[in-house]
């Protein structure tokens, strides 16, 4: 019972001491979402990295990248990308420069282990481009894990310089056209700790969004999320919070080790009110085991403590909407749930209905008077009742929004 105790104690005061050095974030993300229609059965999807626009994306799994793009609110099959990329050589951590034009990921081989590469996009030719390595500069006989174009000559590295999987900031000298070292991170922040696992930083670059494996109570070894916030007096990157979004490892009964709790890689979208990353959180389920897959959580309060209100497309938009507005759900496809965002110039009654392709209510989500501004429900087909064991098909759904005034109906894809 002693030796218990200990372990108790040692555990609360791990716990306590990561809690004082990464405060919680004032700005709060809302519930993550798995984007089912990435995931394939049994198999990992990881390190998202999205274009400016956020309509096409590029992951790995099974050593190989992929991509996927929007049309019409719904995402395509995800494909492999073309034998310029995809040479057979094992290769990991894609990630899209802002304008579309530029793929960095890492493959095995080169200089060392593993390398950073990239490839352009041929806009003529409607592919991507041979693969480049980044030259002996910037990759190195240790480990080269994940480059985040900052710009044309400035490029975020983790690798093992440093520290394990640290921080290094790359400057292209545009004489020489060479890469050189300007900044190791190797100061009092997270970054110069290492065990960083994806970086991005948002359009205006006063947020930088990264993962860090964190040591803590012995039954939560977890990668988890952090902000931190550029600080223009000391010209570096300043103070760094946890975000409200992270998830914990639990064992199962009967299990030796741990499961879930490993939150990675994230994308934030140029605005910094979408977030992407990877994530075994759901690693219970029947079709996943313990593997990771894409998450998305979008922006409810800044970090001003305002709440963020607006929707533009699938995402936050930059201003509230002075009219009736029922937005496309996101994700679409899904399983099992999805988000429904509508907008009320005023307050009034509606009817918010989800009916299947025969006209047939499937559930009533919302049927009650409420205020003007957005609004956000949650339709999770897991709790639909009262049809058999309160579940439905996949197949193509309809969603209504009722008002005295206003109707609305769009087509919302449920796919198991």
């Amino acid at each position: 019972m002693y030796i218990n105790i200990k372990v108790f104690i040692l555990s609360m005061f791990l716990q306590v001491s990561i809690n004082a050095q990464y405060p919680p974030a004032v700005e709060k993300w809302s519930t993550p979402v798995r984007v089912d229609s990435f995931s394939a059965r049994f198999e990992s999807e990881m390190a998202s990295s999205f274009n400016n626009k956020l309509d096409t994306v590029y992951f790995f799994r099974s050593d190989a990248v992929y991509f996927s793009y929007l049309l019409d609110s719904i995402w395509s099959s995800p494909k492999k990308l073309n034998s310029n990329i995809n040479n057979g050589q094992p290769i990991r951590f894609p990630t899209i420069s802002r304008d579309g034009k530029r793929l960095y990921f890492v493959r095995w081989g080169g200089y060392g282990n593993w390398d950073l590469w990239y490839s352009e996009w041929r806009t003529n030719f409607h592919e991507w481009g041979p693969s480049i390595n980044l030259g002996s500069n910037v990759n190195s006989s240790s480990l080269e894990f994940y480059a985040l174009e900052i710009s044309r000559d400035t490029l975020y590295t983790l690798n093992d310089r440093w520290a394990s999987e640290g921080l290094c900031t790359f400057i292209k000298d545009s004489v020489t056209n060479n890469w050189f070292i300007v900044d190791s991170s190797n100061y009092n922040h997270p970054f110069g700790a290492g065990k960083i696992r994806g970086l991005s930083v948002t359009g205006d670059r006063k947020k930088a969004y990264f993962s860090q494996y964190i040591l803590g109570m012995p039954d939560t070894l977890q990668s988890e999320l952090f902000v931190t916030y550029w600080d223009p007096t000391l010209n570096r990157w300043g103070a760094t919070y946890k975000l409200n979004i992270n998830s914990t490892a639990f064992q199962p009964t009967g299990w030796f080790g741990y499961l879930g709790g490993w939150d990675e890689y994230p994308w934030i979208s140029p605005d910094g009110k979408t977030l992407y990353f990877t994530s075994n959180r759901d690693a219970a389920r029947e079709d996943t085991t313990h593997a990771p897959d894409i998450y998305v959580s979008h922006l409810l309060i800044d970090d001003n403590g305002d709440t963020v209100t607006a929707v533009k497309n699938n995402f936050m938009n930059e201003k509230t909407n002075n009219t009736f507005e029922l937005y496309p759900n996101f994700p679409n496809p899904f399983n099992p749930a999805t988000r429904i965002r509508f907008n009320l110039p005023h307050k009034e009654k509606i009817k918010l209905i989800v009916y299947d392709v025969l006209g047939k209510v499937v559930k009533i989500l919302v049927d009650e008077v409420k205020e003007a501004g957005l609004h956000e429900v949650e339709f999770n087909t897991v709790s639909v009742s009262p049809l058999a064991n309160g579940r439905i098909a996949s197949g193509i759904y309809f969603v209504k929004l009722q008002t005295n005034s206003f109707i609305k109906t769009q087509k919302i894809v449920l796919m198991k």
